[in-house]
C-alpha cells in the first residue's frame, strides 16, 4: 500500500483508521479532509510518511488524534 484511495471518503462515518506497518505508505488524497467522523488515526511504523504530510493531516483533521509516525 503506497498511497490511500479516494473512495476512503465512501466511508463517511468511519472513526478509527489504522495503518501501522503499512511500510509503504507515503500519501493521503486531499479529499481525506471530509471524513468530518474520523477520530484516531494510527500511523505507526509508517516510515515513507512525510513530516509535511503528516502536519497536514493535523491541519485537515483537526478533531482526530493521530498517532506519531516512529522513524528508524
Amino acid at each position: 500500500l503506497t498511497e490511500i484511495s479516494t473512495a476512503i471518503v465512501k466511508l463517511k462515518n468511519l472513526k478509527d483508521l489504522s495503518l501501522v506497518n503499512c511500510s509503504s505508505l507515503s500519501k493521503f488524497p486531499d479529499e481525506i479532509k471530509k471524513l468530518k467522523k474520523l477520530k484516531t488515526m494510527s500511523l505507526y511504523y509508517c516510515y515513507k510518511i512525510p513530516k509535511e504530510t503528516i502536519a497536514d493531516l493535523k491541519k485537515q483533521l483537526p478533531n482526530c488524534k493521530i498517532s506519531p509516525v516512529d522513524r528508524v
